[in-house]
């Protein structure tokens, strides 16, 4: 039988974004959205992202409910 799956109650969210436009990004402001409700915007800054490039950002630590949850980077 398959042992049972224990989840992280405060996940810590990882996120890759990408500079689609032709000039460099400086900053990106991201919101989580879980269960359908906004969480905390956070604003990451000094990117210096160039066209083309991508990164990734972490996120403060997020809490879940019990069960299953929705979670959204917006």
């Amino acid at each position: 039988a398959p042992a049972p799956v224990i989840c992280d109650a405060t996940p810590t969210p990882a996120i890759t974004i990408q500079n689609l436009g032709s000039q460099p990004v400086a900053q990106v402001r991201v919101t989580p959205v879980i269960n359908g409700i906004g969480g905390v915007a956070q604003t990451f800054t000094n990117l210096n992202l160039a066209s083309g490039a991508e990164t990734q950002i972490t996120l403060n630590p997020i809490s879940l409910g019990t069960g299953n949850n929705t979670v959204q980077i917006v």
